[in-house]
Formats: C-alpha cells, structure tokens, sequence
C-alpha cells in the first residue's frame, strides 16, 4: 500500500485505536503508549505489504496482538486487562461499537460459565486473577501441564462457544411452579421437599429432567441461566437425593403429576365411588355396633352430657380407613426400594404436581393443599397416628423428638401415673388433653390393641365385600398414570400405587368429604380442632 492510503486508512483509526486502549487499560498514559505502538506497527506493515486482502480486520488483529504483548511486557499489576482482550478467541470483523464490544465481552463471560468447574477455576485463576501457571498448579495441587492443557482446551471450547447460537426452552420464560410438594416417608435434618424445591430454579431443573437426562449445559441452555448456577444446584438436589447422577447427565428422582384431563377424571371417579361405598357402610356399622360406647375406647369430650360420638368418628373412620384389610394389601414393592435415603437422616419419596390456573383441577384439590398424613410416631409401646386438614386447626405435634416425648408422657398417664403440673400443661398445650381443676381428660381416641383389632374388622369386611369394586376403579387410573410415569420413577409410582384405598391420604380426605356432604359426620366445633382426627394405641 502506498505511503498517502496508509495514511489515510491510519487517520481513520487512531480515534477508534485510543479508546480501544483507554477501556483495556488502568490509565490514560497506558493507553497512550498502547495506542502509538499499535499505530506504528500497523503504518509499518502497511507502507512495506500490498498482499493485506482486508486491512480493516488486520488491524484489529494488530492492537490485540500488541495489547498481549504490552501487558506481558508491563507486568500484571499495571494493567487489568479482561479475557477477551488478551487472548484471540474471535477477531472482529471491524470496528465494534462501544454497545457491540460490551456485548461481546458479556457472551465471553457467559461462555466461561460453561466450561468445566476446573477449566473454569484455571482461567479465572489466569486471566482474571493474573495467576502465574505454576502458582495455579500449587492452589489446586495438579502437574503445571494440566493447567496448561486445560488452557489450551478451554481456549478452543471458548472460540467454539463465540460462534454458536444457544437456544433457551420455554421454560426459560415460562418456568413451571411446583404445586402440593410433599412426601412419603419420613423428612431429615433439613426438613420435607419443600425446603429444597423453595425455588424456581430447582423445580425447573427437577421439572427439565424428568423424561430425559441432561446435562448441565443442557439445563442451563434450556433455563436461559448460568451454567455455574445450574451445576451448583443440580449438585445440591443430586447430594440429597431430588436428581439421579448418570454420568455426566442428571435425571429427576420427583413424582411429578401434570395436568391431564383423562387422568384427572379417572382420579375423582375412582375416589368418589370408592369412598361412597366404603365410609357409608363404615360409619352405619360403627354407629349401630354400639362399639362407640365400649369403655376400652377412651375419649372424655362430651356433647350435650354424654360422650361426642361424632367428634370420636372423626378420628375413628379415617384410622379404620387407613389401616383395615392390609393383609390384603399388595405388597410386591417395598418402601427400600422405592424411597431414597437422604444425608440428612431422610428417607422418602418426592411428590409434587406442576401447577396449571388453566387447567381443570382434580376435585378437592384445594382440601388437599390443606392434608399432611397419616403421620404416625410410635414409641415404647405406645403409636400417636394423625391427620391435619382443612376441618383441623393447625397443629406442629407431627412426628420428630418433641413428639416422642410427649408420648412417653402419654404413656404414663393412660398406666395411671399422677404428672406433674408441668407435665400436663405440655400435654395440655399440644392438644393430647383438657386439664383442669386437677382433673385430665383426654381428647384424643385412646384405645388399646384389642379394641383396635376389633375396630379394624369393620374395616376388613366391607373392603373384602367391596374387592372386586375397589379393583375394576383402581386398574385404570393406575394403568394411565404407569403410562405416563419416567422409568426411574416406576418404583416410586408403583409403591404409592399400593396404598390406594389404604394409608392414602385421597381416599381418607374423600371418605371425609362423603360423610361430610351427606350430614352424617358434623362439622367440629372450634375447640375441638386442635385436637381432630388423633388417634392413641396402648399395646
């Protein structure tokens, strides 16, 4: 090129030069020397070449040239110089505009969140942090051709991320809201599912992989979200047992119901005519039985100066519910097979539903938002079973130590043991009695096990009567929902599957509702729900 068009083409750009220097360099007088030296360089090789095809491009690849060079030769404390001006990852394609080149540095930086924890760890380490390469292989105790090589490596996954478009999900912006999360089995230090699906990150992630593993920078393409963020929750819900680790994919461990018409109706058919035989044969027999009066079943709330049989009814038919015809219950999955064990001294099965305003809820939804149980706590002989739902008043006696010990104390007033005054005011307070003038009385059913034995075969014989009816309801929905459940998730599924018409909160909410909407079973009053559906068992 002749000496005039290079000077011409220098003019140009030494404007453009300048402040491509001032934003890489910590001062102006950096950014002056910076600049002559590019300028220089490029006149130079201008004035003596006539085979440069695209001058414009070569001379951006002279400033990032000189710039590595200048930093190199300055030392790392006298400029702070980012990644993507100091090494060649992409080269512009001409000038970039102040908007452009931010927006260049921001998908950099984006690009760096997807390399690996330890690729990632290195270049930080070098380029931002102004690491020596040795001094990196010390920190993380690695050989120094490691450092160098996952350099290299990331150097090339950085260029091939510059030049790729990635796609988001719609999850991205229209993330799923995890509805009724819960479980069945028992919760650990760190509480139920909730505590650890309280984001929108991690149901999406859970949500994302239900059907299929992914990886993390699968998660955080279809998310629209860092890949650092995704792989540090995805580590946290694999630790405690929310996602399944399958090499470097991860796939979700949570039964996840999502809105399905067809599944939906055959859940409210299933438990509406279920519950319709079972609970009306269940309380005409327990109410004509006279068992409600038998001394061995304890309960001193009075109504109208005699015994409260609704009130007792209220615990009594969702126990028999419950527990009746176990025997003949399919047992072909067991709770080790099907539940995962969790660090924390957990060890259940996760449930939760996706949550849908437009679709048309499963009958009683609601009521159920309201439902945890049946919760049982059994210690030395002596078992508290629970329900809490929308006719209880809410209640914090379910299960862990405090519980334990209240049943110990339990224990010794239904063997005849005179309490402290202590004592009963903690039983008193919990809702387990009524103390006063130095009298207590229980508001819990209390029974012993031969009473129980007895209740439970009202239970047995209406289920035997009702088998072949419970069978023909169950074996569609089932059928549907298999079709529909992730193969790691079938023996979770079928588990559940088991207890239906058994310990299974639907069925007892239904049976309640039945009787409920039919007048049979009364609404408690305000002083008895602290107290509803609580059952005691004195072996």
């Amino acid at each position: 090129m002749n000496r005039q068009n290079a000077e011409q083409l220098i003019t140009e750009y030494i404007k453009p030069v300048f402040g491509f220097a001032v934003k890489r360099c910590r001062s102006i007088q950096d950014a002056e020397d910076l600049s002559q030296e590019i300028i220089l360089k490029v006149f130079r090789t201008l004035t003596l070449r006539d085979d440069i095809a695209d001058p414009e491009k070569y001379i951006w690849r002279i400033a990032r040239n000189c710039l590595v060079n200048y930093y190199r030769g300055k030392g790392k404390q006298s400029m702070g110089i980012p990644l993507e001006d100091i090494s060649e990852l992409s080269e512009p394609a001409g000038f970039i505009s102040d908007i452009e080149d931010r927006a260049a540095a921001e998908k950099l930086q984006s690009e760096i969140a997807y390399l690996s924890k330890l690729q990632r760890r290195i270049v930080i380490a070098y380029y931002y942090e102004n690491k020596k390469q040795p001094e990196i292989a010390a920190e993380l105790n690695i050989p120094l051709g490691t450092v160098k090589w996952h350099l290299f490596e990331a150097k090339k996954e950085l260029k091939r991320g510059m030049e790729m478009e990635r796609k988001a999900s719609e999850l991205k912006f229209n993330p799923v809201v995890l509805d009724a999360v819960g479980v069945n089995g028992s919760v650990g230090e760190k509480g139920g599912a909730d505590r650890f699906l309280r984001s929108a990150l991690s149901q999406n992630i859970v949500y994302l992989t239900l059907r299929e593993p992914k990886t993390v920078t699968e998660i955080a393409d279809s998310l629209g979200v860092s890949p650092v963020y995704a792989e540090s929750e995805a580590e946290y819900l694999e630790e405690y047992g929310f996602l399944i680790k399958q090499g470097d994919k991860y796939l979700s461990n949570v039964l996840i119901d999502e809105p399905n018409a067809e599944i939906n109706d055959l859940h409210d058919k299933m438990y509406e005519k279920a519950a319709e035989l079972f609970a009306n044969d269940l309380y005409d027999e327990l109410v004509s039985s006279g068992i409600l009066d038998d001394d061995n079943v304890k309960c001193d709330v009075i109504s109208g100066g005699k015994r409260d049989i609704n009130y007792l009814l209220w615990a009594l038919i969702p126990y028999i519910a419950a527990l009746s015809g176990e025997k003949d219950m399919d047992g072909t999955v067991s709770f080790e097979e099907a539940a995962t064990p969790r660090p924390d001294g957990g060890n259940f099965i996760c449930c939760a539903s996706v949550k849908d305003p437009d679709a048309t809820p499963i009958k009683y939804a609601e009521s159920m938002r309201k439902w945890c149980g049946p919760c049982w706590t059994w210690i030395d002989k002596i078992t508290l079973w629970q329900i809490n739902s929308e006719w209880s008043a809410e209640r914090s006696n379910y299960l862990g130590e405090k519980t334990r010990a209240d049943l110990l104390i339990l224990k010794r007033l239904y063997g005849g043991e005179k309490l402290t005054e202590e004592e009963y005011s903690v039983l008193a307070e919990q809702g387990y009695i009524k103390y006063e003038n130095g009298q207590a009385k229980s508001l819990c059913a209390v029974i012993n096990t031969k009473t129980k034995a007895k209740l439970l075969a009202f239970g047995d014989r209406i289920k035997a009567k009702y088998k072949k009816d419970f069978e023909e309801l169950k074996a569609p929905f089932v059928n549907a929902v298999m079709q529909h459940t992730p193969q790691q998730l079938k023996k979770a599924r079928q588990f559940g599957h088991q207890y239906i018409f058994y310990s299974d909160g639907w069925f007892l909410l239904y049976c309640l509702k039945t009787l409920t909407e039919n007048g049979k079973l009364k609404p408690p009053s305000e002083e008895q729900k602290k107290s509803l559906t609580t059952v005691i068992v004195m072996e």
